[in-house]
């Protein structure tokens, strides 16, 4: 089993568990370099997981009567030399309350 496929069978766990009414979050880190990025958003012929969690997401809401609506709320940060950036937000940065 790649370490991709490994990644995606947890990220199956973790969405599971966001569709009992639980969170979930996806934390990576490494060393600059190490292929986060890519792991994570991959390209245009290898989906990244987002796109499979998403993916899967869907498709177990679609599949499933029991949960009643469905409310999804996602977020994609940054922390980069000890700022933290909203990726989502043209890489806004967060200041310090």
């Amino acid at each position: 089993m790649c370490v991709s496929s490994l990644i995606h069978h947890w990220f199956i766990l973790l969405v599971s568990l966001g569709m009992c009414r639980g969170s979930a979050v996806c934390f990576a880190f490494g060393q600059t370099g190490a292929g986060k990025t890519h792991t994570l958003l991959g390209n245009r012929s290898e989906p990244g997981l987002y796109q499979l969690a998403a993916a899967d997401l869907f498709t177990l809401a679609a599949s499933s009567k029991s949960h009643g609506s469905l409310h999804v709320w996602t977020s994609y940060y940054e922390i980069y030399c000890g700022h933290l950036y909203d990726l989502l937000n043209k890489r806004k940065r967060f200041e310090k309350a």
